[in-house]
């Protein structure tokens, strides 16, 4: 089967906390299924229940030891990728790369250097803000931008090498991301313009991440790609010619969010089903314009931001 890169799911927290496994799960995502693929670049964020945020450097981190133990236990097929040639030389092994993200800077706990501390971990990538408020700024819906911590925040990510991710963070937190004049990305997020949803980016957001040479991830969520009842593969598919148009083809790619959502489109209900969507596409857009999409704007902007 083809390859491909998702810049978002949800598998390490839902399974750590369910006492599951990598390997084989009844989720959206396992081993066994992703690595049928070619060397599928997958990022896999740590996302905290509110009712971890009193201690959420504590949790955070236990998350990354069970992500650590699960990967020393599946060496055979994936391993962690934290630079460019990291990612190289998991692919000349036949391996899938997995990527380390924060969602959500709750798990800083208002500390700067605790971004030193997860980098030293692994964690390459993360997202501002979840829905709530928190010391960074406001979340999609609000009405307030960074706070100035959250603006410090940015400026060391940036520094580090670290992918600043913006799905979730406010509309106005997201022109002060743009204000730093530097790449950054939407993992999973989709355009308002076609699904009407607080989560959704408008069409100035999106070519605005053209501007920055950033990214953006369709989320497979169907409240987010659209306003009926049931989201299918075309949704997905309507969704991507737009940001196409918005932010160019060299920008867009997948931010599943598989293992975060509750409704996935009828014909995606996991990574079995990734190379259908893939076919899709070729079919739609063609070869060279598919890969890029399914992989190399993805690999693209990792090479423009990871020292």
């Amino acid at each position: 089967m083809g390859s491909y890169a998702d810049a978002h799911c949800d598998t390490l927290t839902k399974l750590a906390d369910k006492t599951q496994h990598f390997r084989q799960n009844t989720g959206h995502l396992d081993l066994e299924r992703l690595c049928r693929y070619e060397t599928v670049v997958q990022v896999f964020a740590i996302w905290l229940q509110k009712e971890y945020y009193p201690y959420a450097m504590q949790k955070t981190l236990a998350y990354l030891d069970y992500f650590q133990k699960e990967l020393k236990e599946n060496a055979d097929l994936i391993a962690l990728a934290t630079n460019n040639a990291t990612l190289s030389e998991n692919k000349r092994q036949g391996k899938c790369s997995a990527i380390l993200a924060i969602e959500g800077g709750e798990a800083l706990e208002g500390n700067l250097s605790a971004l030193d501390t997860y980098y030293e971990k692994g964690v390459r990538m993360m997202t501002l803000t979840w829905n709530y408020p928190n010391a960074l700024g406001e979340g999609a819906g609000g009405i307030g931008g960074l706070t100035s911590f959250g603006k410090e925040v940015v400026k060391k990510m940036h520094d580090m090498g670290m992918v600043v991710d913006v799905s979730h963070l406010s509309e106005k937190g997201f022109y002060d991301v743009v204000a730093f004049g530097l790449p950054f990305i939407a993992s999973h997020s989709n355009a308002k313009e076609i699904c009407n949803h607080k989560r959704n980016l408008t069409k100035h957001q999106l070519k605005m991440l053209h501007e920055v040479n950033g990214f953006v991830g369709v989320n497979f969520y169907a409240d987010f790609l659209t306003e009926n009842k049931t989201a299918t593969i075309d949704d997905i598919l309507r969704h991507i010619w737009y940001m196409l148009d918005m932010a160019g083809e060299n920008h867009v790619g997948f931010g599943s969010d598989f293992d975060g959502i509750t409704r996935t489109p009828k014909d995606i209900t996991g990574v079995q089903d990734m190379a259908t969507l893939l076919e899709r596409l070729e079919k739609e857009f063609g070869k060279e314009l598919t890969e890029k999409i399914a992989k190399k704007n993805f690999l693209a902007m990792l090479e423009r931001i990871w020292k």
